[in-house]
């Protein structure tokens, strides 16, 4: 105790009472008294009584001790205090931050547990196949096709139309087991392509509901004077036959060659244009009032 109150007694907190018992400068301090610090000229025996309790501690020693412990109690509230409370706040604070810590690495382990599993999952179904759109179709639409291709080809005059059939393996069309690329020249595999469109068009047409009702062709007599087998006029007329036929319910847009066409017979169900590159002539070209700045032809 005596140690205590010798750390934390200043000069300022100097014991008042007892400083007025002590011998006055000059004068012997006694051998059994303090000789220096706050306790200087107090018998030490009589000290160590009072700390142990086992003396009551005279009055005029009492106020001092009480002085000086309303000083500690002072400092105690408001400087002592106020950082217990800061110190504490932190603690929490880094408490709190801790059990955060704590949480973030059991979900990060939960995490890397369900990715882990879903891994597992994956390599017990490595290969799921490839999507194959043709198995889709129904049955009849194999059936479909060849009929309406056979119709077509009779209705364009196309020798070996009964031969004519839809092959489930190329998706495409086979004359008596054949290719069309094996048989035929550029023309009429350009015919042949057509054919084909039409026959598909048709067929979604009368099975779906998101079909479009309008058809885009662009130059389906290309090359048709090429290869061995070259395509007669009949043939060519029989097919914008086929065309005009589909088109009654639909709009087709025919991109052609006027060369290709000039000996056909058009009545007036179809609508022709002819894109001229000329000003005076049907159409200049595909957009109105859009020409080529280096043409020289002179405005009326």
């Amino acid at each position: 105790m005596k140690d205590f109150f010798d750390q934390v007694l200043v000069p300022d907190h100097s014991f008042e009472e007892m400083a007025k018992r002590r011998p006055r400068l000059g004068n012997k301090i006694g051998k059994h008294m303090m000789q220096a610090g706050p306790w200087t000229g107090i018998n030490e025996t009589d000290l160590v009584k009072f700390f142990n309790g086992s003396r009551k501690l005279p009055s005029w020693k009492a106020k001092d001790f009480y002085r000086c412990l309303d000083i500690l109690m002072d400092e105690l509230k408001h400087e002592i205090q106020p950082e217990v409370k800061t110190t504490q706040e932190r603690l929490d604070n880094l408490a709190a931050a801790a059990r955060i810590s704590a949480e973030q690495t059991e979900l990060l382990a939960m995490r890397n547990h369900y990715l882990a599993a879903l891994d597992e999952k994956d390599q017990d179904h490595p290969d799921f196949g490839k999507y194959k759109p043709r198995n889709w179709f129904h049955e009849d639409f194999y059936y479909s096709m060849r009929s309406k291709l056979q119709d077509i080809f009779y209705l364009i005059h196309m020798p070996n139309a009964s031969k004519a059939d839809f092959d489930r393996q190329t998706f495409d069309i086979a004359i008596d087991g054949y290719s069309k690329a094996a048989e035929q020249g550029k023309g009429c595999c350009a015919l042949l392509n057509t054919v084909l469109l039409l026959a598909f068009h048709d067929y979604l047409n009368r099975r779906s509901s998101h079909a479009l009702q309008w058809l885009l062709i662009d130059t389906p007599l290309l090359g048709f004077d090429e290869g061995v087998h070259a395509i007669s006029t009949s043939m060519r007329a029989g097919l914008f036959d086929a065309l005009k036929e589909q088109a009654k319910d639909q709009q087709i847009i025919i991109l052609e060659n006027t060369d290709h066409i000039d000996e056909l017979d058009f009545d007036s169900n179809v609508n022709l244009i002819r894109f001229t590159k000329n000003r005076h002539q049907g159409h200049y070209g595909y957009w109105n009032d859009v020409y080529d700045i280096t043409e020289t032809t002179p405005l009326r």
